[in-house]
């Protein structure tokens, strides 16, 4: 099912050399802040990195509770004092909270 009408996504991969700027200085995040206010569909994902070699899910590297190769949603976004909060949930296995210090 395409639920994109008539809109564009995008794509943004966090490991590549040329995105590193927009997350030193803060910019991806205040655009992430604005989409969420804004009310925009979000998601987010992590590269297949798989701790065990091919398999299903149980066999994939899982660090801080986020499973590697695996797709989320995005539920939330906030700054609270100086801690950066996303709340992502996880179809099969339910919501998950992620923080990152500035």
């Amino acid at each position: 099912m395409d639920i994109n009408i008539g809109g564009q996504g995008d794509q943004f991969n966090m490991q590549e050399a040329a995105f590193q700027p927009q997350l030193g200085d803060g910019s991806f995040w205040k655009k992430l802040l604005a989409w969420h206010k804004q009310g925009y569909l979000l998601g987010a994902g992590t590269p297949e990195e798989e701790a065990g070699g091919p398999g299903d899910e149980k066999d994939r590297a899982v660090i801080a509770g986020i499973v590697q190769g695996h797709a989320y949603g995005i539920l939330d976004v906030q700054e609270v004092r100086d801690l950066r909060l996303v709340k992502l949930r996880s179809p099969p296995h339910g919501p998950v909270a992620l923080c990152r210090h500035r």
